[in-house]
């Protein structure tokens, strides 16, 4: 399978006479185009990544796979991601790159670092998650998605006075 761009062509047919008196007086011209049905997978290289709170840039790991012959043309990729009950964009996690491009030397099996911040904050609210997955295009299937776990590491304080 290649992973390819549309290929057109023209068709011109030229006055003839054909048998049972068909005739084709003046040319004739179509143009056409084959719109490439072949399509990479591209998903998460596993089902969870579990991440504490606060961790900073941490990568994700994309997967190529279904591909049996090379890529004749670039091939974006996009991801999406999905806030979780607890996971919020902008206070719990902060995604890096959202487009990616597999250029023709891209082989079955390679992996894309997807690159995503864990947010630090201070409040005790227990684990949370929030899920990732490539989105689907004419030339992409997406693979796995991805949960992404990330633990609480904050701690609450109390003081107890004796009197």
């Amino acid at each position: 399978m290649n992973v390819e761009g549309p290929h057109d062509f023209t068709v011109q047919i030229t006055a003839v006479s054909l048998p049972n008196s068909v005739t084709i007086e003046s040319p004739s011209q179509q143009n056409a185009i084959i719109i490439d049905n072949d399509e990479v997978t591209v998903g998460f290289s596993q089902p969870t990544y579990t991440f504490p709170g606060g961790a900073g840039a941490v990568q994700l790991m994309l997967a190529v796979s279904g591909l049996l012959g090379v890529l004749e043309c670039p091939v974006d990729v996009s991801i999406e991601y999905t806030d979780g009950p607890k996971a919020i964009v902008g206070m719990d996690y902060q995604p890096g790159q959202m487009t990616f491009t597999l250029s023709t030397s891209t082989a079955n099996g390679d992996i894309i670092s997807v690159p995503l911040d864990i947010l630090s904050d201070t409040a005790v609210e227990g684990d949370h998650t929030f899920s990732v997955e490539v989105v689907d295009s004419d030339l992409v299937m997406p693979g796995q998605a991805a949960t992404i776990e990330i633990t609480d590491n904050d701690c609450e304080f109390f003081s107890i006075c004796v009197g």
